[in-house]
């Protein structure tokens, strides 16, 4: 499966071409996202999510909680075998949507090269990345 990990400007020019999965990460903050994605017909699911860049003990902002790390490993588990790309958007594109992206190509085993992608965004949340992982074992999802 194809993963694209992203930045808010760079989603606006990304056209998908087969079916996609959309991951949209939202600040909790009021506001955050002004700006609607562009639609296209390949978008099969897309789900939003609203946690911040933080960890539990930083206590500002609101971090990923297992409620919806839970949602989110089974809301991707029911649809991933009807697409062939994963997008996955926040803000910046450097700290979250890498956490998810990555995390999910380990849990999924969607093909990609989880080392290289570590290299690549080497900013990316590692709580958000630990909670979904852990989450996925407890699950039990595979």
């Amino acid at each position: 499966m194809d993963l694209h990990i992203s930045s808010l400007i760079d989603i606006l020019n990304h056209q998908p071409v087969k079916p996609t999965y959309l991951i949209r990460v939202v600040s909790s903050m009021e506001g955050d996202y002004p700006v609607e994605l562009p639609r296209s017909r390949f978008y099969v699911a897309g789900f939003e999510y609203r946690f911040d860049d933080t960890h539990p003990l930083i206590r500002s902002g609101v971090p990923l909680s297992d409620v919806m790390a839970e949602q989110m490993l089974r809301e991707f588990e029911k649809e991933r075998r009807n697409v062939e790309e994963l997008v996955v958007v926040c803000l910046r594109g450097q700290n979250r949507s890498p956490a998810v992206g990555i995390a999910l190509n380990e849990i999924f085993n969607l093909g990609q090269d989880s080392r290289a992608l570590k290299k690549e965004y080497p900013e990316f949340n590692t709580f958000v990345y630990e909670k979904l992982i852990e989450n996925a074992k407890r699950l039990k999802i595979k």
